[in-house]
């Protein structure tokens, strides 16, 4: 059982890193960390920066860096017509990458659903779901969720040099 799983079930109330960039690697990501760990009835003890969530000073700082995650605007995700022209088609193919799912998964998914694609064709491939979704890579699941493995593919064996 890893630290996030002691955490969420409740068998440890606080998670300890030495550096904060091992845990988030970006505000938005910090932020809802500590909001998870919040949730959790946990604190954050990140030793590089001195943040220690357990103390009121530690508190304060968590306030101060989701106030200021609040500024961010949200960034708009894809294409940028596809979210203006098809929104409910550029919110799905968010929510099914958001989920982990592959290109080739959410090319299925769409096709199996009968969306068309931005261009008007019957059929979605991998590269125009990838196009749609602006070439971002998925994010990294939340703190103790369930990571999808992506699938082995058999490897041709390797020749010993000669």
């Amino acid at each position: 059982m890893d630290t996030f799983e002691r955490i969420a079930s409740g068998q440890q109330d606080r998670l300890e890193v030495e550096r904060l960039r091992d845990v988030a690697g970006s505000l938005r990501q910090l932020v809802a960390l500590l909001d998870w760990l919040s949730e959790a009835g946990a604190d954050l003890v990140a030793r590089d920066v001195g943040l220690d969530t357990r103390t009121s000073e530690g508190q304060r700082t968590a306030a101060l860096l989701r106030e200021i995650a609040a500024w961010e605007p949200e960034r708009p995700r894809g294409r940028p017509g596809l979210a203006s022209h098809a929104p409910e088609t550029a919110r799905r193919i968010a929510e099914l990458r958001d989920q982990g799912l592959s290109l080739n998964a959410i090319a299925a998914a769409l096709n199996a659903e009968h969306v068309p694609t931005p261009r008007g064709g019957a059929e979605w491939r991998a590269s125009s779901v990838q196009a749609a979704l602006g070439y971002r890579r998925p994010p990294p699941p939340p703190p103790g969720a369930p990571r999808h493995k992506a699938p082995k593919h058999d490897k041709p064996p390797k020749r010993p040099k000669p």
